[in-house]
């Protein structure tokens, strides 16, 4: 069992492409993933809303992400799916910034862009998954997304301390605009890592 984990982390040190992917995924889930769990806050504090409006845009992220799902697996992405990612991400990181600057009161907009960042998230989320799939030897495969998995379960908490800390000290609104700006800035940074734009490219020896 050692040896077969060995040999995950030897692959993941070898391929640049999986490593950067890993590298940006992790900014994500310590950066900006928490800053949704903070969204009823973002209700009362900064929109002034009630349970209505909270319940109305929760309801919105899952439609949106409904509609996201759907409208990838019916058009399947672009022909690099690695640009239907980033291009996915960078307008998570819109909606984002949208929910910060969004004037107290407003009820149709916030909706608006959780249906948006429902349908750039999961169209992000399940196009970055594909290319893994397509890249990563399938007797590595399992592996790999159990140190996702667990890259998560680790960093998130760490981003809630940072999100909640700062977000005492500057406003809820100002950390949605951040985690915008994160988001936004691993779309940019993600696009121009010449590992990343070439993964699809080469077929990374198949079993």
């Amino acid at each position: 069992l050692f040896l077969s984990w060995k040999k995950v982390l030897i692959f993941l040190k070898s391929s640049k492409d999986c490593f950067f992917s890993f590298f940006y995924l992790s900014i994500t889930f310590t950066l900006a993933a928490p800053a949704w769990r903070f969204l009823p806050l973002l209700v009362t504090e900064h929109l002034l809303g009630d349970e209505v409006l909270l319940g109305a845009i929760t309801s919105a992220f899952g439609i949106g992400s409904i509609i996201g799902g759907s409208l990838l697996g019916i058009w399947g992405g672009s022909r690099k799916r690695i640009k239907t990612t980033i291009l996915a991400r960078f307008g998570s990181g819109i909606c984002y910034l949208v929910l910060g600057l969004i004037p107290s009161g407003n009820f149709i907009l916030p909706v608006l862009a959780c249906v948006s960042f429902g349908i750039t998230f999961s169209i992000s989320l399940g196009s970055q998954r594909a290319v893994l799939l397509a890249v990563v030897p399938s007797r590595f495969q399992g592996r790999i997304f159990s140190i996702f998995g667990w890259s998560q379960a680790v960093l998130q908490p760490l981003g809630f301390a940072i999100f909640g800390f700062f977000g005492e000290l500057t406003g809820i609104a100002v950390m949605f605009l951040f985690s915008g700006s994160i988001l936004i800035g691993c779309a940019i940074f993600m696009r121009l890592t010449p590992a990343l734009m070439t993964i699809e490219d080469t077929v990374i020896e198949k079993d």
